[in-house]
């Protein structure tokens, strides 16, 4: 059966919806067993628990449970491709918390990384594909920090928010025992999504954050020293190319 450490369980619902038996529950804001006995060891939950270390573990099972399937990444969101990092959903660790502090820190690994080889002929430090709320939260951070940047969503900022969650609908921000360390704000336990967004737009305009709406990566590749991104704009259907020297990927699920 699975036994959730509360301490660093993010309360994502993974391991909930994972489970066929309806093992388990959310409870004041953390995974917890509910129904032990009706655990028949699928070890689904074990598997799709995102956390690291697993915050569900199921104990005392014969079955060798797989590795959750997701793209490689290290603790600075570095992926196996050196110069290409990823943040947000698409990593396969969801919640908007826990996306707008991983885009606010890895910026900061970024601009370490720049450090160790300085210059360069590419016209941005970095280019951020994807603006929802991990993308946002890196746009700010690379502004605020003095990074050339170039941010790229094919459709409208935090679009997926936008156009799934209905009207009013009110969000809860979990781990609610985590803060928000990122480039936009997340006050208190939770809000309307429009009090939310509204709260993202305000900050787009305070401080003065360019974002290429409604313009869709077609291709990322290496030359030289950095990297050729390939765009193409939506309206004009024309293409367009930006050298980076690094790139985020915060494009969602």
């Amino acid at each position: 059966h699975p036994v959730i450490n509360v301490a660093t369980c993010i309360g994502c619902h993974a391991c909930v919806d994972a489970c066929p038996h309806d093992v388990l529950a959310i409870v004041n804001g953390k995974a917890t067993p509910i129904a032990v006995e009706q655990c028949m060891e699928d070890t689904s939950c074990q598997v799709e628990c995102p956390t690291v270390p697993k915050s569900c573990i199921v104990v005392n099972s014969t079955k060798k449970i797989p590795e959750r399937k997701v793209p490689q990444r290290d603790q600075k969101f570095l992926t196996n491709v050196p110069g290409i990092y990823l943040i947000g959903d698409v990593s396969g660790v969801p919640l908007i918390k826990n996306a707008i502090n991983e885009g606010g820190a890895v910026i900061d690994h970024i601009v370490e990384d720049l450090k160790k080889s300085p210059g360069g002929s590419a016209d941005y430090d970095v280019a951020v594909i994807g603006i929802g709320p991990a993308g946002l939260s890196a746009t700010a951070i690379a502004k605020q920090r003095g990074l050339k940047y170039i941010a790229i969503e094919q459709d409208q900022i935090v679009a997926t928010i936008q156009q799934t969650y209905q009207a009013g609908k009110y969000v809860y921000f979990n781990p609610a025992d985590q803060s928000v360390k990122g480039g936009i704000r997340l006050d208190g336990p939770g809000s309307a999504k429009e009090t939310m967004i509204e709260s993202w737009m305000s900050t787009v305009s305070s401080n003065g954050l360019v974002i290429n709406e409604f313009e869709s990566c077609k291709k990322i590749s290496r030359e030289g020293d950095h990297f050729v991104v390939e765009t193409q704009q939506e309206r004009t259907r024309q293409l367009v190319k930006y050298t980076a020297r690094r790139v985020i990927l915060a494009i969602g699920n």
